[in-house]
């Protein structure tokens, strides 16, 4: 488990960093390789159904109808079904034992964060409040588990269904292939600026959480003295700033991301123009 920093403050990671946090992460797939290799393998099968439901569809629609054969519009038509099956039961397996994975993969870093903290010095729990480490006991690992899960289901199936794509549009139609592959550039770009951008926003937010887990736990320990002392309303004020501040960041970065979806969702559209043109 990669050690905990004196400070719990969210800055951005370098490249050695951001490396060795991605090999500390990969080990916690060994003990579960073959929840891995099944989610992986369902993914595969998950794309590749996908790729070839379109070509059978093609099939029927150009071939079967125009030459008025029951018999072949039959047989197409099952094998349309067929993959329709296999697409579900695949994805049936990559949400059921593909978040079995991840929350497997999340206990057990549970544990190792929890066993690594308790070896922490004085200093350290002196520095850093009960609620933030409360945080990354729990809100964070659960943002990490769902990226175990998620994060190399996407970029797979991503890959996959794109090249799979692709290569069955460049031997039906050139042309329209090359067309087609016109405005990747400017998505791909696209989304290398926003990547930046949401990253930043959600990290925000779980420095949000952590202050407010952090913020919640000061009151409740030191609810006597806060009653007291009648200090009632500037607990409030002081909470409802936290919460506000929270508000805030998940607004901000809901701004990003609708931004981020709404100029690829055009880029998409774009090509229906492409064609047309």
């Amino acid at each position: 488990m990669p050690p905990f920093e004196e400070s719990l403050d969210l800055k951005k990671p370098t490249l050695r960093e951001s490396l060795r946090s991605a090999k500390d992460f990969a080990v916690y797939y060994l003990p579960y390789k073959g929840l891995a290799l099944l989610d992986l393998t369902a993914i595969l099968v998950q794309a590749g159904a996908g790729v070839l439901t379109p070509l059978a569809v093609y099939r029927i629609l150009n071939v079967a109808l125009p030459a008025g054969n029951p018999g072949m519009i039959l047989r197409w038509a099952l094998i349309v079904l067929l993959l329709a099956v296999i697409q579900s039961g695949a994805e049936y397996v990559c949400l059921r034992w593909g978040h079995i994975l991840g929350t497997r993969m999340e206990s057990r870093m549970r544990q190792d964060l929890f066993a690594h903290l308790e070896t922490m010095p004085f200093s350290f729990f002196d520095k850093n409040r009960t609620g933030q480490l409360m945080s990354r006991l729990t809100n964070d690992l659960t943002m990490l588990a769902e990226t175990a899960h998620h994060g190399p289901e996407d970029i797979l199936v991503s890959l996959l269904t794109m090249g799979g794509a692709f290569a069955v549009m460049f031997t039906m139609n050139v042309k329209l292939a090359l067309i087609a592959v016109l405005p990747m550039p400017f998505i791909i770009l696209w989304g290398s600026v926003y990547q930046g951008k949401m990253r930043n926003g959600f990290r925000m937010i779980r420095r949000k959480v952590a202050e407010m887990n952090a913020g919640i736990e000061n009151s409740i320990q030191g609810i006597r003295e806060i009653k007291s002392f009648n200090n009632e309303p500037q607990e409030k004020c002081r909470f409802d700033g936290i919460n506000g501040a929270l508000s805030l960041s998940k607004e901000n970065n809901y701004r990003i991301m609708a931004s981020f979806h709404a100029g690829l969702g055009f880029m998409l559209q774009i090509y229906t123009l492409l064609f047309v043109l």
